[in-house]
């Protein structure tokens, strides 16, 4: 067999990548929800949701966990969106316009999606 020359980069793992959603989720607790709201407004929050839909009593009791998620996937897209910009606005400085272009119209269209 003949020897195969890769001449791109490693594709690099992030922690959304590779972590469980449980995990995710506890990060983004300990991230983004304050101590303060833990015990207060996380707790009424949960309670307006039993009022609204009775039957989510069933799914139990997580008064953190839909403001945390909300947070961390809204932080995910604001990071993947700039990544986004950095590579449009390299292939504009590089000169290939052409490609800028189909970077800005990923772009737009990832925008547009994950709203």
């Amino acid at each position: 067999m003949e020897p195969v020359i890769v001449w791109g980069d490693r594709v690099k793992l992030t922690a959304t990548d590779v972590l469980p959603d449980g995990a995710k989720l506890e990060i983004a607790e300990k991230r983004y929800i304050s101590p303060l709201y833990r015990v207060t407004f996380g707790p009424l929050s949960q309670v307006a949701a039993y009022y609204f839909n009775f039957l989510s009593v069933l799914h139990g009791w997580h008064p953190n966990e839909a403001e945390a998620l909300t947070l961390y996937r809204q932080d995910e897209r604001l990071k993947m969106l700039g990544e986004l910009d950095s590579l449009a606005e390299l292939e504009t400085i590089g000169g290939d316009s052409k490609d800028a272009k189909d970077f800005q119209r990923i772009r737009f269209e990832a925008a547009a999606s994950s709203r």
